[in-house]
């Protein structure tokens, strides 16, 4: 059992009194707009993922070919009026979760010790993506969080529970006072 860690980014778009269509259409355009200057980095590391699951003729096939992002559809199981999300899934197997206060990003797939092990190059060539998708989104921070039982996942929760940016930030500045 290990750590994941999660990125979670800041964005300026207007979320209040806007309905499922309205915030898929404009997310989804902006997304579709974005050009990925270090796409074939992207590429082969989504295949290197995918590489060890042979059962993934379809997620090799759109990792290669997929251009577009697609969002969840609401069903019987996801309405974003219960569940104020709205989960995207784009070329190179990329995956995004647009909260209220933040985007949630599901790439890199890395364990939190993965993350440090990692040479500075491919971490850089992450933040490269996580960069251009803030920027079109108005955001500008990021902050890199580990679940499951590790002590700063109080923070991830806050997140999911809609808490805003700046009060994540704020209470993170706190705790490393206080210690």
């Amino acid at each position: 059992m290990g750590v994941d860690l999660t990125q979670f980014g800041n964005h300026h778009i207007k979320w209040r009194n806007r309905n499922f269509s309205d915030l898929t259409e404009e997310i989804k355009i902006k997304l579709d707009n974005i050009t990925f200057h270090n796409a074939d980095f992207l590429r082969l590391a989504a295949l290197q993922w995918n590489n060890d699951f042979p059962k993934r003729v379809r997620t090799i096939r759109e990792i290669l070919t997929k251009q577009e992002w697609t969002y969840q559809q609401e069903n019987e199981y996801y309405t974003f009026k219960k569940n104020k999300f709205i989960d995207f899934y784009g070329p190179f197997d990329l995956e995004l979760s647009f909260h209220e206060h933040c985007i949630i990003f599901y790439n890199p797939p890395y364990r939190y010790e993965h993350w440090y092990k990692l040479d500075k190059t491919h971490r850089d060539e992450w933040r490269k993506y996580m960069s251009v998708v803030l920027k079109t989104f108005g955001g500008n921070k990021v902050i890199y969080l580990p679940d499951c039982m590790h002590p700063l996942d109080v923070f991830w929760n806050m997140f999911i529970s809609n808490k805003s940016f700046k009060t994540i930030e704020k209470c993170l500045t706190l705790s490393q006072i206080n210690k």
